[in-house]
């Protein structure tokens, strides 16, 4: 018997894990890069952003994509909104 080939691309490494994982991830914004996460603070649903000038605190609700191949997450660009169901804990 043989094996039936899918092409289907399933993972099991979701957003809700790379979010949990992304330390040293660079972070871009609209204008361009910010830094890269030194820590994820799951209490206050935000990440620690360690950037040239600065260090900033990133609500979970910015992020746009968790590029996990790349190592890089991608903020909104600007739309209000509550809450990035991309984005799920």
């Amino acid at each position: 018997m043989q094996a039936a080939k899918t092409t289907e691309n399933r993972s099991c490494w979701t957003n809700g894990y790379w979010l949990d994982h992304c330390e040293e991830f660079s972070v871009e914004g609209p204008v361009g890069k910010l830094g890269y996460v030194a820590a994820v603070d799951p209490t206050h649903e935000e990440l620690v952003v360690i950037g040239d000038h600065a260090v900033t605190r990133v609500p979970f609700r910015q992020i746009d994509f968790i590029d996990a191949p790349e190592e890089r997450i991608v903020l909104d660009t600007g739309r209000d909104r509550i809450a990035n169901p991309k984005v799920k804990r």
